[in-house]
């Protein structure tokens, strides 16, 4: 619980416009692809982190874009993305994984 509230204290502002744009999953998919398949698998299977259909049922959408913008355990920051992308794989990971 101390690190989910860290988490949200970091993504602060940025998450909620994050989270007020409309992502595309189809565009998501890429994104994906470039930026989570190397660690998470190519269809979200898991290798060095943990299973997407594990992790995306277990996170809010605010949890999913604070641990892709702050980082958490092994998996590091991904802040450099923009905010357009982060909603797009938010949408693709949502409507793959659950």
């Amino acid at each position: 619980m101390i690190l989910l509230g860290f988490l949200l204290a970091c993504g602060g502002d940025r998450t909620e416009d994050i989270l007020a744009l409309t992502g595309d999953a189809d565009a998501g998919a890429s994104v994906y692809t470039s930026e989570c398949a190397g660690c998470h698998g190519a269809d979200g299977e898991g290798g060095v982190g943990p299973a997407m259909t594990t992790v995306v049922p277990a996170h809010t959408d605010a949890q999913f874009v604070d641990v892709v913008l702050v980082g958490v355990g092994e998996m590091p920051a991904h802040d450099y993305m923009d905010d357009q992308e982060i909603a797009d794989v938010l949408a693709y990971s949502r409507a793959t994984f659950e």
